[in-house]
């Protein structure tokens, strides 16, 4: 015989309760992938550069900026147009230096002036905060003394004082193939040491992503979200797609990396955003046209 139970009592109540507040278990699938996106894409916040700088990213994943202590006698190199806000009692100077450095500087998409900014306050941090004029991430890039880092126009932000920022100049018949079609341009910006280990931070627009690839491992990177890799990896332009993806204006040429390498990506492209807006720019008044 069953025995019904009766609507609104205990057992139906806790029944009921028990069924719907038992707490979902995410799928092992689902575990797996949360767990390998921590391990993957594991982003330095803060830390303290080998000359005993501090520092720490302030604000939220694809709009960052850098915060930067220093102590007395400290100094940091930034570029020229990074800086957001200081403590008043911090030194500021802006430098040219070496005329030959600047103009590649300048040609490698780098400002040609850096400014110069040192702590002055023996018994306190001064708090420097510099950022990008656009929303994107920062990322910390240790340079060991006699390695060098080649990275995407305009994306250095700030470094030690020990860091040297120079520019390459393509030789190669591929190397120079790439620079025109990859948007990089013949001549590149170079992060070295001058003595010591050196600390860097590159920032640009949208979110930054690190791959790292094992041996033989292959990554194609679209043409302008390049963001930076170690100089003495070379990479080649490869085409990708068919005849079809040709004619449809599909992505078809692309940068090919082989591991094992580290390769820095940015995932937005700034000329992209330029040319989403162009249609809603007011036309010029002297002509009554949009330039191109």
């Amino acid at each position: 015989m069953v025995t019904k139970t009766k609507k609104g009592s205990k057992s139906s109540r806790h029944s009921r309760h028990s069924r719907h507040s038992r707490p979902l278990r995410p799928s092992k699938s689902l575990k797996l992938s949360i767990e390998f996106g921590k391990a993957k894409f594991k982003n330095i916040k803060k830390g303290i550069t080998p000359d005993g700088i501090k520092w720490r990213k302030t604000g939220s994943t694809g709009d960052e900026s850098l915060d930067i202590y220093l102590g007395m006698n400290q100094t940091i190199i930034a570029d020229k147009h990074s800086l957001l806000f200081m403590d008043g009692e911090a030194k500021f100077d802006t430098q040219l230096g070496s005329i030959t450095k600047a103009i590649g500087r300048m040609f490698s998409g780098e400002t040609a002036f850096l400014n110069y900014i040192s702590g002055t306050n023996p018994n306190k941090l001064q708090r420097i905060n510099l950022g990008m004029s656009i929303p994107g991430d920062v990322v910390y890039l240790p340079i060991e003394y006699g390695k060098k880092w080649r990275i995407s126009k305009g994306a250095f932000l700030a470094g030690t004082s020990n860091t040297l920022i120079s520019s390459i100049t393509k030789t190669g018949f591929k190397d120079i193939i790439g620079g025109i079609f990859s948007g990089e341009g013949l001549i590149l910006s170079e992060l070295s040491s001058s003595e010591g280990d050196a600390s860097a931070w590159i920032s640009t627009y949208g979110h930054i992503v690190k791959h790292t690839l094992k041996e033989n491992e292959i990554l194609f990177v679209n043409n302008n979200l390049f963001l930076a890799a170690d100089s003495n990896i070379s990479y080649s332009m490869t085409r990708i797609g068919n005849l079809k993806s040709i004619f449809s204006g599909g992505e078809v040429l692309v940068m090919k990396f082989t591991g094992p390498c580290e390769v820095y990506t940015q995932s937005k492209d700034f000329t992209g955003l330029i040319s989403a807006i162009k249609p809603y720019l007011p036309p010029c008044p002297p002509c009554g046209r949009r330039h191109q």
